[in-house]
Protein backbone atom coordinates (compact mmCIF):
# COMPACT_ATOMS: atom_id res chain seq x y z
CA UNK A 1 0.00 0.00 0.00
CA UNK A 2 1.11 3.56 -0.55
CA UNK A 3 0.95 5.14 2.89
CA UNK A 4 -0.35 8.64 2.31
CA UNK A 5 0.17 9.64 5.93
CA UNK A 6 1.04 7.94 9.20
CA UNK A 7 -0.50 9.15 12.47
CA UNK A 8 1.28 9.65 15.74
CA UNK A 9 0.05 7.21 18.36
CA UNK A 10 0.26 6.70 22.13
CA UNK A 11 1.39 3.08 22.45
CA UNK A 12 1.02 2.94 26.21
CA UNK A 13 -2.57 4.19 26.09
CA UNK A 14 -3.43 1.82 23.24
CA UNK A 15 -2.08 -1.22 25.11
CA UNK A 16 -4.00 -0.21 28.22
CA UNK A 17 -7.28 0.08 26.30
CA UNK A 18 -6.71 -3.18 24.42
CA UNK A 19 -6.27 -4.96 27.77
CA UNK A 20 -9.50 -3.44 29.14
CA UNK A 21 -12.12 -6.13 29.82
CA UNK A 22 -15.26 -3.98 29.80
CA UNK A 23 -16.40 -0.40 30.14
CA UNK A 24 -18.82 2.36 29.29
CA UNK A 25 -18.17 5.91 28.19
CA UNK A 26 -17.29 8.04 31.26
CA UNK A 27 -19.57 10.95 32.10
CA UNK A 28 -16.81 13.49 31.38
CA UNK A 29 -16.78 12.36 27.74
CA UNK A 30 -20.50 12.95 27.40
CA UNK A 31 -20.59 16.58 28.51
CA UNK A 32 -20.31 18.01 24.96
CA UNK A 33 -23.77 17.48 23.50
CA UNK A 34 -22.69 18.91 20.13
CA UNK A 35 -20.21 16.17 19.17
CA UNK A 36 -21.46 12.87 17.79
CA UNK A 37 -19.02 9.97 17.38
CA UNK A 38 -19.43 7.16 14.83
CA UNK A 39 -17.67 4.13 13.39
CA UNK A 40 -16.49 6.19 10.39
CA UNK A 41 -16.47 9.72 9.02
CA UNK A 42 -18.88 8.75 6.26
CA UNK A 43 -21.24 7.22 8.82
CA UNK A 44 -21.37 10.54 10.64
CA UNK A 45 -22.13 12.36 7.39
CA UNK A 46 -24.74 9.82 6.27
CA UNK A 47 -26.49 9.99 9.67
CA UNK A 48 -26.75 13.78 9.64
CA UNK A 49 -27.82 14.03 5.99
CA UNK A 50 -30.50 11.41 6.62
CA UNK A 51 -31.71 13.38 9.64
CA UNK A 52 -31.94 16.61 7.59
CA UNK A 53 -33.80 14.84 4.77
CA UNK A 54 -36.35 13.35 7.19
CA UNK A 55 -36.79 16.63 9.02
CA UNK A 56 -37.57 18.54 5.81
CA UNK A 57 -39.51 15.59 4.39
CA UNK A 58 -37.83 15.80 1.00
CA UNK A 59 -34.70 14.77 -0.82
CA UNK A 60 -32.11 17.55 -0.59
CA UNK A 61 -29.60 18.70 -3.20
CA UNK A 62 -26.14 18.52 -1.67
CA UNK A 63 -23.35 20.54 -3.30
CA UNK A 64 -19.84 19.09 -3.16
CA UNK A 65 -16.62 19.26 -5.13
CA UNK A 66 -15.76 16.70 -7.81
CA UNK A 67 -12.23 16.30 -6.40
CA UNK A 68 -12.96 14.62 -3.09
CA UNK A 69 -13.22 11.14 -1.65
CA UNK A 70 -15.92 8.95 -3.24
CA UNK A 71 -17.24 8.00 0.21
CA UNK A 72 -18.67 11.54 0.47
CA UNK A 73 -20.74 10.83 -2.64
CA UNK A 74 -21.64 7.44 -1.17
CA UNK A 75 -22.92 9.05 2.04
CA UNK A 76 -25.02 11.56 0.08
CA UNK A 77 -26.62 8.86 -2.08
CA UNK A 78 -27.28 6.41 0.75
CA UNK A 79 -28.91 9.15 2.82
CA UNK A 80 -31.49 9.52 0.06
CA UNK A 81 -30.23 12.91 -1.13
CA UNK A 82 -28.87 14.12 -4.49
CA UNK A 83 -25.27 15.26 -5.14
CA UNK A 84 -24.56 18.35 -7.24
CA UNK A 85 -20.91 18.87 -8.20
CA UNK A 86 -18.64 21.88 -8.54
CA UNK A 87 -15.12 22.14 -9.89
CA UNK A 88 -12.16 23.16 -7.68
CA UNK A 89 -9.36 25.68 -7.74
CA UNK A 90 -6.04 23.87 -8.39
CA UNK A 91 -4.09 26.10 -6.05
CA UNK A 92 -6.20 25.40 -2.98
CA UNK A 93 -7.82 22.03 -3.88
CA UNK A 94 -11.23 23.39 -2.90
CA UNK A 95 -14.24 25.11 -4.47
CA UNK A 96 -14.01 28.91 -4.41
CA UNK A 97 -17.03 31.18 -4.16
CA UNK A 98 -17.14 31.96 -7.90
CA UNK A 99 -17.40 28.23 -8.71
CA UNK A 100 -20.52 27.62 -6.59
CA UNK A 101 -24.02 27.90 -8.02
CA UNK A 102 -25.87 28.62 -4.77
CA UNK A 103 -29.29 28.56 -6.46
CA UNK A 104 -28.91 24.85 -7.25
CA UNK A 105 -28.32 23.47 -3.73
CA UNK A 106 -29.91 23.07 -0.30
CA UNK A 107 -26.72 22.05 1.53
CA UNK A 108 -23.02 22.62 0.78
CA UNK A 109 -20.26 20.20 1.83
CA UNK A 110 -17.11 22.30 1.74
CA UNK A 111 -13.84 20.34 1.71
CA UNK A 112 -10.62 21.71 3.21
CA UNK A 113 -7.82 19.43 1.95
CA UNK A 114 -4.17 19.02 2.94
CA UNK A 115 -4.67 21.23 5.98
CA UNK A 116 -5.47 24.23 3.74
CA UNK A 117 -8.61 26.18 4.68
CA UNK A 118 -10.83 27.44 1.89
CA UNK A 119 -9.63 31.05 1.36
CA UNK A 120 -13.20 32.20 0.54
CA UNK A 121 -14.68 30.54 3.61
CA UNK A 122 -16.06 33.65 5.33
CA UNK A 123 -17.61 34.91 2.09
CA UNK A 124 -19.15 31.50 1.34
CA UNK A 125 -20.53 31.24 4.85
CA UNK A 126 -22.09 34.70 4.61
CA UNK A 127 -23.70 33.86 1.25
CA UNK A 128 -25.07 30.55 2.54
CA UNK A 129 -26.55 32.29 5.57
CA UNK A 130 -28.23 34.84 3.30
CA UNK A 131 -29.80 32.03 1.19
CA UNK A 132 -30.54 29.69 4.12
CA UNK A 133 -28.15 27.02 2.81
CA UNK A 134 -26.52 24.79 5.42
CA UNK A 135 -22.74 24.27 5.31
CA UNK A 136 -21.02 21.05 6.41
CA UNK A 137 -17.24 21.46 6.59
CA UNK A 138 -15.14 18.41 5.73
CA UNK A 139 -12.16 18.71 8.09
CA UNK A 140 -11.00 15.10 7.69
CA UNK A 141 -7.56 16.32 6.55
CA UNK A 142 -7.54 19.62 8.39
CA UNK A 143 -7.20 20.24 12.12
CA UNK A 144 -6.90 23.73 13.63
CA UNK A 145 -6.45 25.66 10.37
CA UNK A 146 -7.09 29.36 10.88
CA UNK A 147 -8.81 32.19 9.03
CA UNK A 148 -8.42 35.67 10.51
CA UNK A 149 -6.79 34.03 13.55
CA UNK A 150 -9.83 31.83 14.23
CA UNK A 151 -9.82 28.04 13.85
CA UNK A 152 -12.25 26.57 11.34
CA UNK A 153 -13.60 24.51 14.23
CA UNK A 154 -14.57 27.77 15.95
CA UNK A 155 -16.06 29.36 12.82
CA UNK A 156 -18.01 26.34 11.59
CA UNK A 157 -21.57 25.52 12.64
CA UNK A 158 -21.15 21.95 11.42
CA UNK A 159 -18.00 19.98 10.58
CA UNK A 160 -16.91 16.36 10.51
CA UNK A 161 -13.68 14.42 11.04
CA UNK A 162 -12.51 11.03 9.86
CA UNK A 163 -10.20 8.96 12.08
CA UNK A 164 -8.86 6.55 9.43
CA UNK A 165 -5.22 5.45 9.51
CA UNK A 166 -4.04 8.22 7.17
CA UNK A 167 -5.75 11.04 9.09
CA UNK A 168 -4.08 13.39 11.61
CA UNK A 169 -5.89 11.70 14.54
CA UNK A 170 -6.50 7.99 14.05
CA UNK A 171 -8.54 5.31 15.79
CA UNK A 172 -8.09 3.14 12.65
CA UNK A 173 -11.81 3.48 11.89
CA UNK A 174 -14.07 6.20 13.21
CA UNK A 175 -15.40 9.68 12.77
CA UNK A 176 -17.14 12.58 14.47
CA UNK A 177 -19.57 15.29 13.44
CA UNK A 178 -19.97 18.55 15.33
CA UNK A 179 -23.35 20.32 15.14
CA UNK A 180 -23.59 23.66 16.92
CA UNK A 181 -27.37 23.62 17.06
CA UNK A 182 -28.38 21.98 20.37
CA UNK A 183 -31.27 19.90 19.02
CA UNK A 184 -33.03 17.42 21.33
CA UNK A 185 -34.22 15.39 18.33
CA UNK A 186 -30.61 14.98 17.21
CA UNK A 187 -29.69 13.62 20.65
CA UNK A 188 -32.55 11.15 20.58
CA UNK A 189 -31.68 10.03 17.04
CA UNK A 190 -28.03 9.55 17.97
CA UNK A 191 -28.64 7.54 21.14
CA UNK A 192 -31.08 5.27 19.32
CA UNK A 193 -28.22 3.99 17.15
CA UNK A 194 -26.52 0.72 18.07
CA UNK A 195 -22.91 1.19 19.25
CA UNK A 196 -19.92 -0.72 17.91
CA UNK A 197 -19.17 -3.96 19.69
CA UNK A 198 -16.44 -4.02 22.29
CA UNK A 199 -14.51 -6.60 20.26
CA UNK A 200 -14.75 -4.52 17.08
CA UNK A 201 -13.25 -1.56 18.92
CA UNK A 202 -10.42 -3.70 20.26
CA UNK A 203 -9.73 -5.03 16.77
CA UNK A 204 -9.43 -1.50 15.42
CA UNK A 205 -6.95 -0.50 18.14
CA UNK A 206 -4.90 -3.69 17.60
CA UNK A 207 -4.86 -2.96 13.86
CA UNK A 208 -3.75 0.63 14.57
CA UNK A 209 -0.78 -0.68 16.57
CA UNK A 210 0.15 -3.24 13.91
CA UNK A 211 -0.21 -0.89 10.95
CA UNK A 212 1.78 1.80 12.71
CA UNK A 213 4.60 -0.67 13.28
CA UNK A 214 4.57 -2.10 9.77
CA UNK A 215 4.76 1.38 8.24
CA UNK A 216 7.83 2.39 10.25
CA UNK A 217 10.99 3.21 8.28
CA UNK A 218 12.51 -0.09 9.42
CA UNK A 219 9.66 -2.34 8.24
CA UNK A 220 7.95 -0.49 5.41
CA UNK A 221 8.05 -1.46 1.76
CA UNK A 222 5.79 -0.02 -0.92
CA UNK A 223 3.71 -3.04 -1.81
CA UNK A 224 -0.03 -2.93 -1.95
CA UNK A 225 -1.48 -4.27 1.28
CA UNK A 226 -5.24 -4.45 1.62
CA UNK A 227 -7.53 -3.94 4.56
CA UNK A 228 -9.40 -7.16 3.80
CA UNK A 229 -10.40 -10.47 5.41
CA UNK A 230 -6.79 -11.71 5.49
CA UNK A 231 -5.75 -8.72 7.58
CA UNK A 232 -8.91 -9.12 9.69
CA UNK A 233 -8.01 -12.74 10.51
CA UNK A 234 -4.50 -11.77 11.59
CA UNK A 235 -5.85 -8.94 13.74
CA UNK A 236 -8.41 -11.32 15.30
CA UNK A 237 -5.67 -13.78 16.29
CA UNK A 238 -3.64 -10.95 17.85
CA UNK A 239 -6.64 -9.47 19.69
CA UNK A 240 -7.53 -12.84 21.20
CA UNK A 241 -3.83 -13.29 22.08
CA UNK A 242 -3.76 -16.57 20.18
CA UNK A 243 -0.58 -15.23 18.60
CA UNK A 244 1.74 -12.50 19.94
CA UNK A 245 2.04 -9.11 18.28
CA UNK A 246 5.42 -9.90 16.70
CA UNK A 247 3.94 -13.02 15.06
CA UNK A 248 1.04 -10.94 13.76
CA UNK A 249 3.58 -8.50 12.29
CA UNK A 250 5.36 -11.37 10.52
CA UNK A 251 2.09 -12.66 9.08
CA UNK A 252 1.13 -9.19 7.81
CA UNK A 253 4.48 -8.97 6.04
CA UNK A 254 3.98 -12.44 4.52
CA UNK A 255 0.47 -11.49 3.38
CA UNK A 256 2.03 -8.51 1.59
CA UNK A 257 4.31 -10.63 -0.63
CA UNK A 258 3.56 -10.51 -4.35
CA UNK A 259 2.00 -13.99 -4.89
CA UNK A 260 -0.47 -13.50 -2.03
CA UNK A 261 -1.20 -9.91 -3.03
CA UNK A 262 -2.22 -11.01 -6.52
CA UNK A 263 -4.65 -13.53 -5.06
CA UNK A 264 -6.04 -10.97 -2.58
CA UNK A 265 -6.63 -8.36 -5.28
CA UNK A 266 -8.53 -10.83 -7.46
CA UNK A 267 -10.57 -12.08 -4.51
CA UNK A 268 -11.45 -8.59 -3.31
CA UNK A 269 -12.40 -7.47 -6.81
CA UNK A 270 -14.73 -10.47 -7.10
CA UNK A 271 -16.33 -9.77 -3.70
CA UNK A 272 -16.96 -6.09 -4.53
CA UNK A 273 -18.55 -6.98 -7.87
CA UNK A 274 -21.01 -9.42 -6.30
CA UNK A 275 -21.86 -7.65 -3.06
CA UNK A 276 -23.05 -4.08 -2.69
CA UNK A 277 -21.26 -2.76 0.38
CA UNK A 278 -23.28 -0.12 2.25
CA UNK A 279 -22.42 1.95 5.26
CA UNK A 280 -23.38 0.33 8.54
CA UNK A 281 -23.94 3.35 10.79
CA UNK A 282 -22.94 2.71 14.41
CA UNK A 283 -22.01 4.86 17.37
CA UNK A 284 -18.39 4.84 18.47
CA UNK A 285 -17.98 3.03 21.76
CA UNK A 286 -15.95 3.41 24.93
CA UNK A 287 -12.43 2.38 23.87
CA UNK A 288 -11.93 4.42 20.72
CA UNK A 289 -13.69 7.49 22.08
CA UNK A 290 -11.52 7.40 25.19
CA UNK A 291 -8.41 7.12 23.02
CA UNK A 292 -9.49 10.02 20.80
CA UNK A 293 -10.15 12.29 23.76
CA UNK A 294 -6.70 11.40 25.10
CA UNK A 295 -4.64 12.14 21.97
CA UNK A 296 -6.63 14.97 20.37
CA UNK A 297 -5.22 17.81 22.54
CA UNK A 298 -1.64 16.85 21.60
CA UNK A 299 -2.02 17.92 18.00
CA UNK A 300 -2.02 21.64 18.63
CA UNK A 301 1.26 21.28 20.54
CA UNK A 302 3.07 19.67 17.56
CA UNK A 303 2.10 22.35 15.07
CA UNK A 304 5.45 24.21 14.85
CA UNK A 305 7.40 21.04 14.06
CA UNK A 306 5.23 20.19 11.08
CA UNK A 307 5.42 23.71 9.69
CA UNK A 308 9.20 23.27 9.62
CA UNK A 309 8.83 19.99 7.70
CA UNK A 310 6.61 21.69 5.10
CA UNK A 311 9.13 24.51 4.66
CA UNK A 312 11.88 21.95 4.01
CA UNK A 313 9.67 20.11 1.53
CA UNK A 314 8.84 23.28 -0.42
CA UNK A 315 12.48 24.33 -0.52
CA UNK A 316 13.64 20.94 -1.79
CA UNK A 317 11.12 20.63 -4.61
CA UNK A 318 11.63 24.18 -5.84
CA UNK A 319 15.33 23.36 -6.13
CA UNK A 320 14.98 19.89 -7.69
CA UNK A 321 12.15 20.22 -10.20
CA UNK A 322 11.58 23.15 -12.54
CA UNK A 323 8.38 21.82 -14.13
CA UNK A 324 6.27 21.24 -11.03
CA UNK A 325 3.93 23.52 -9.15
CA UNK A 326 4.16 23.96 -5.39
CA UNK A 327 0.86 25.11 -3.84
CA UNK A 328 1.11 28.38 -1.93
CA UNK A 329 0.06 27.41 1.57
CA UNK A 330 -0.07 30.79 3.25
CA UNK A 331 -1.94 33.56 1.50
CA UNK A 332 -3.36 36.65 3.16
CA UNK A 333 -5.58 35.81 6.10
CA UNK A 334 -5.40 31.99 5.96
CA UNK A 335 -3.11 29.85 8.09
CA UNK A 336 -2.97 26.14 7.19
CA UNK A 337 -2.57 23.38 9.72
CA UNK A 338 -0.03 20.61 9.37
CA UNK A 339 -0.96 17.43 7.62
CA UNK A 340 1.36 14.49 7.07
CA UNK A 341 1.19 14.37 3.32
CA UNK A 342 2.35 17.01 0.92
CA UNK A 343 0.90 17.66 -2.57
CA UNK A 344 3.08 18.31 -5.60
CA UNK A 345 1.65 18.90 -9.09
CA UNK A 346 3.55 17.68 -12.15
CA UNK A 347 2.70 17.38 -15.85
CA UNK A 348 4.70 14.15 -15.89
CA UNK A 349 4.21 12.68 -12.40
CA UNK A 350 5.68 9.31 -13.38
CA UNK A 351 9.14 10.85 -13.94
CA UNK A 352 9.11 12.58 -10.55
CA UNK A 353 7.94 9.41 -8.78
CA UNK A 354 10.62 7.30 -10.48
CA UNK A 355 13.41 9.72 -9.54
CA UNK A 356 12.33 9.74 -5.91
CA UNK A 357 11.84 5.97 -5.82
CA UNK A 358 15.32 5.39 -7.29
CA UNK A 359 16.70 7.29 -4.29
CA UNK A 360 14.68 5.33 -1.73
CA UNK A 361 12.01 7.99 -1.23
CA UNK A 362 8.43 6.87 -1.44
CA UNK A 363 6.06 8.89 -3.57
CA UNK A 364 2.88 7.93 -5.35
CA UNK A 365 -0.17 9.21 -7.18
CA UNK A 366 -3.07 10.51 -5.18
CA UNK A 367 -5.48 7.86 -3.93
CA UNK A 368 -8.40 9.59 -5.67
CA UNK A 369 -7.50 8.25 -9.10
CA UNK A 370 -10.91 9.23 -10.47
CA UNK A 371 -13.51 11.88 -9.78
CA UNK A 372 -15.74 11.22 -6.80
CA UNK A 373 -18.86 10.54 -8.89
CA UNK A 374 -17.24 8.01 -11.25
CA UNK A 375 -18.14 4.42 -10.45
CA UNK A 376 -21.67 5.25 -9.29
CA UNK A 377 -24.31 3.99 -11.71
CA UNK A 378 -26.73 6.73 -10.68
CA UNK A 379 -24.23 9.37 -11.85
CA UNK A 380 -22.86 7.92 -15.08
CA UNK A 381 -24.64 10.64 -17.06
CA UNK A 382 -22.35 13.35 -15.68
CA UNK A 383 -19.74 14.79 -18.05
CA UNK A 384 -16.37 14.89 -16.30
CA UNK A 385 -15.15 17.51 -18.81
CA UNK A 386 -17.30 19.98 -16.84
CA UNK A 387 -14.85 19.56 -13.94
CA UNK A 388 -11.60 20.16 -15.78
CA UNK A 389 -9.47 21.22 -12.77
CA UNK A 390 -10.66 18.28 -10.70
CA UNK A 391 -9.96 15.94 -13.61
CA UNK A 392 -6.42 17.30 -14.04
CA UNK A 393 -5.66 16.96 -10.34
CA UNK A 394 -6.41 13.23 -10.43
CA UNK A 395 -3.69 12.92 -13.13
CA UNK A 396 -1.06 15.40 -11.94
CA UNK A 397 -0.97 15.23 -8.17
CA UNK A 398 1.79 13.40 -6.27
CA UNK A 399 1.88 12.56 -2.58
CA UNK A 400 5.10 13.03 -0.65
CA UNK A 401 5.04 11.33 2.78
CA UNK A 402 6.09 13.89 5.38
CA UNK A 403 5.68 11.22 8.07
CA UNK A 404 8.94 9.51 7.03
CA UNK A 405 11.50 10.47 9.69
CA UNK A 406 14.47 9.61 7.43
CA UNK A 407 13.29 11.36 4.28
CA UNK A 408 15.54 14.39 4.70
CA UNK A 409 18.74 12.31 4.89
CA UNK A 410 17.85 10.65 1.60
CA UNK A 411 16.75 13.91 -0.02
CA UNK A 412 20.12 15.49 0.75
CA UNK A 413 21.90 12.72 -1.20
CA UNK A 414 20.08 13.48 -4.48
CA UNK A 415 22.16 15.60 -6.84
Amino acid sequence: MFVRARPKIDREKLHALIDTQSGSIPDELLTDRNKFFFNSGRSSLKWYLTYLKNKQNKSLVVGLQAFTCSVVTQAVLESGNKPYYFDVDKKYFTTLIGQIDFNKIDILILSHLYGIPNPDYLLIKEKCKELDIGIIDDLSQTLFSRIDHHCLEELSDCYFYSFGFDKPVSTMNGGMIFIRNDDLELQESYHSIKPESFNKEKSDLVRLLLYHEITSSMNYTQERRLNDRVDALIVYLARRKIIPMNAAMALLKLAGTKPLLIFRKIFNSWVHRIFSIKINVQRMGYLKRTYFQHVYPQFQKDKKFYYEIKEKTVSFFKKMFKDIQIPDYVTGNIEPSWYLRFPVLAKDPKTVIELLSDNGIEAGPYNWDRLSFEGFRELQHLNKDNYINSKQLTCEIINIPNWDDNIWKRLSNIN
